[in-house]
């Protein structure tokens, strides 16, 4: 499902870096999964394997570094993830603030954890663009799925910047 239109990896965890996705390095190929951290939930999203399609998994109520890990674990369990796409959250000039420094901190702490290779990609406007979706389906609108969707639509924007990149 295209959002705007409508296991672990088994990576060691020395593996758990932020990985160079310049146009001359590849990511690896595989599922990718996505992590909108916010302060009091973490929405979780995933493609497929030829990252083509993307859907929210779930969401996860933030309690700290070791039992996010562990929850978010269990929703990524047996998908053979192979790259976490982890929101930034940048100022509107681009630039990244506290805010961006703080999940740059929780993502790579989070990525460790998992021992997933990670990316990260502006998460700007996903939350309000998940709530603007959603209020179109207002029998199906809650905080729970707005988080998921977030993640979605980090997810769908840098599966777009790598096909740009191509």
């Amino acid at each position: 499902m295209r959002l705007r239109a409508a296991r672990r990896s088994g990576y060691p965890s020395a593996m758990a870096q932020e990985l160079d996705v310049s146009p001359a390095r590849t990511p690896p190929p595989g599922r990718a999964a996505a992590i909108d951290l916010g302060k009091r939930r973490i929405g979780v999203a995933c493609c497929d394997e030829l990252r083509m399609t993307v859907r929210p998994l779930g969401m996860v109520e933030a309690r700290g570094a070791r039992v996010d890990a562990k929850a978010i674990g269990a929703l990524l369990e047996g998908l053979e993830v192979r790259l976490l796409v982890i929101g930034l959250p940048l100022l509107p000039s681009g630039d990244e603030g506290p805010a961006a420094l703080e999940a740059r901190e929780r993502g790579e702490d989070l990525a460790r954890r998992l021992g997933i290779p990670h990316v990260f990609h502006d998460e700007s406007y996903t939350t309000t663009e998940a709530q603007e979706i959603l209020r179109e389906r207002p029998s199906r609108r809650s905080a729970p799925q707005i988080d998921a969707l977030a993640a979605a639509l980090i997810l769908e924007g840098w599966l777009a910047q790598q096909e740009m990149s191509r």
